[in-house]
């Protein structure tokens, strides 16, 4: 595996722990450029990284003590597909296993633009 391939292994891998099990949003300053596009952004949220952090914001509000353990990565170039599942309790305090989701994140980090 390239040498690229291994730092945006490790970039997502940090991602997945800081923003989503650290609840640290601020994260997404730091690993996202400044015109980042988020194509799953829902209606009325801010685009690029003020989204992700108000998408973050939301799903911790409504699932407390989410967690994201990561089962599968592989990385070509500047693409990162991962396996990961998630779960974590509702606001109800009852359990919510969330389906077990693939992801295809493109990389990219500031320093690289």
């Amino acid at each position: 595996m390239s040498e690229a391939s291994e730092r945006n292994l490790e970039i997502v891998r940090r991602f997945e722990d800081e923003f989503k099990n650290k609840e640290n949003h601020a994260v997404v300053d730091e690993l996202m450029s400044e015109d980042f596009i988020h194509h799953a952004l829902f209606p009325g949220l801010p685009p690029g990284g003020e989204g992700v952090k108000a998408v973050g914001q939301f799903v911790v509000g409504a699932i407390r003590d989410i967690s994201i353990n990561i089962d599968h990565m592989v990385s070509q170039d500047a693409l990162v597909a991962e396996s990961n599942h998630r779960s974590g309790h509702t606001q109800r305090h009852r359990r919510a296993d969330l389906m077990d989701r693939e992801s295809l994140l493109p990389v990219v980090r500031r320093q690289d633009l």
